[in-house]
């Protein structure tokens, strides 16, 4: 509500603040930031939110800043009703927005009885600091971080290191920008710089968990780049169950555990399971409903798959990972002459790329094998540095074991993120008898399937 529109940034800062001091409640189900934020200009009513949100009571409030000071409300209403609960209005300094976030987060828990843990009480201690300056340019980079392109995330990129340059000792900041670069590392299309962007990411997270040991993104982060960076999946797991064990009810945490862990190394009812669990934390985050239908893709349920990656394009139509699986569960089901037609709307060059994969892959499937070879070579000619898996993939399906192992090494050395798929991925399939596949998994440090 402020009169400068720029200041939306503090406003969400706010209110991810007190969302993420409540998901560390136990007994408390937050719905996860992606759903929560895409009400954030609506009009709908409670009961409406509620419903969609699978939630029983929704926290609502406004932000008005003016120099130093901030005007915080916070109202707390039954979605059943729109009855309010519990509502105030916070007139503080900048410096106290910590401390009223706090109260916010422990006047919900209150109205809503629920029952704390001795010792445990809604906490926003791991983004504190006393400097508003280094608040305030910490809460512009995240808005550039929830950009998942390129120009997004470099932005973010020199946006946390202007952040660290005021304050190299704030974690956040450190962790967040790890995040950053691991995003932007998958983007670039070069090996070596895809090599070089997770370098540097893996020092920043470092980094953030040597200052906050607490902070379960950072963790998360680390356990991630350390398996696509050194394809070390011990030490990465032991990250990443440390970042569920902090980060409960982090939507975010969950989704990643799952598919970094539990799918790769076989638990893959728990990996359901828990991406189901990110799925009801966050019912309007397509990366976890994308993941739900890759995971169910490898079971073989397509029914499931197509019904997840459905779901995933109604919540993002522009995601390309998401029409991919679609696709596959087409080609899987025997409708291979419908699959290529889900690309056809999209022209951007991700989609391009998935698109060519598919069409390989379908014709394929259909007896086209001249189409098939055109789609195969014009995937080789244009994406060759940033797609060898997905080339390990068509060569797979088309029983050439040979240049799938081939692609699939490329694939190890230039640390391709989609051979965490490695074990599950249906169009592999045809590759478990051979030799080599043991072989490529001890490589790639995981268990034999």
């Amino acid at each position: 509500m402020s009169p400068d529109p720029g200041q939306e940034f503090f406003s969400d800062g706010v209110a991810e603040e007190i969302l993420h001091a409540l998901t560390r409640v136990r007994g408390l189900h937050v719905a996860g930031r992606t759903s929560s934020f895409s009400f954030r200009d609506s009009r709908e009513d409670a009961a409406t939110i509620g419903r969609k949100l699978g939630v029983t009571n929704v926290l609502e409030g406004s932000v008005r800043r003016a120099g130093d000071r901030a005007r915080i409300t916070a109202k707390l209403l039954s979605a059943s009703d729109g009855f309010t609960l519990w509502s105030q209005t916070y007139d503080r300094e900048l410096t106290d927005v910590f401390a009223v976030q706090e109260g916010i987060a422990s006047a919900v828990v209150a109205a809503l009885e629920v029952r704390l843990a001795r010792g445990e009480a809604p906490s926003v201690e791991s983004h504190r600091t006393a400097r508003p300056e280094v608040y305030d340019a910490y809460l512009i980079a995240r808005r550039l971080l929830e950009r998942r392109d390129l120009l997004g995330q470099a932005g973010a990129t020199s946006a946390y290191e202007k952040v660290i340059a005021l304050d190299p000792g704030y974690a956040p900041a450190w962790g967040d920008l790890a995040e950053a670069l691991l995003w932007a590392s998958d983007l670039v299309a070069d090996a070596a710089s895809r090599t070089g962007w997770r370098g540097r990411a893996l020092e920043a997270a470092e980094r953030a968990v040597a200052l906050d040991p607490g902070l379960a993104t950072a963790w998360s982060t680390r356990g991630t780049l350390r398996m696509l960076l050194r394809w070390d999946f011990a030490a990465g797991r032991e990250d990443l169950e440390r970042a569920v064990a902090l980060g409960r009810g982090d939507a975010r945490v969950v989704r990643d555990h799952a598919c970094m862990v539990l799918v790769p190394f076989g638990r893959v009812e728990e990996g359901l399971a828990s991406l189901v669990r990110a799925t009801e934390l966050d019912p309007l985050d397509a990366l976890a409903w994308t993941y739900l239908a890759m995971t169910y893709a490898g079971t073989g349920d397509v029914e499931q798959c197509a019904r997840a990656a459905e779901r995933a394009l109604e919540l993002d139509p522009g995601n390309p990972y998401a029409a991919f699986w679609r696709s596959a569960a087409l080609v899987l089901s025997g409708r291979a002459i419908q699959a290529t037609a889900v690309f056809a709307p999209h022209t951007s060059q991700a989609h391009e790329g998935f698109g060519l994969t598919i069409a390989a892959i379908a014709h394929h499937a259909l007896g086209h094998a001249s189409r098939s070879r055109v789609a195969l070579e014009a995937l080789e000619a244009r994406f060759a540095s940033s797609m060898p898996y997905q080339l390990a993939e068509i060569h797979a399906w088309r029983g050439e074991h040979e240049r799938a192992f081939a692609w699939l090494e490329r694939a190890r050395t230039s640390q391709d993120a989609g051979l965490v798929l490695v074990t599950r991925d249906p169009f592999l399939r045809s590759l478990r008898s051979d030799p080599r596949y043991p072989a490529l998994l001890r490589r790639l440090n995981l268990p034999a399937a």
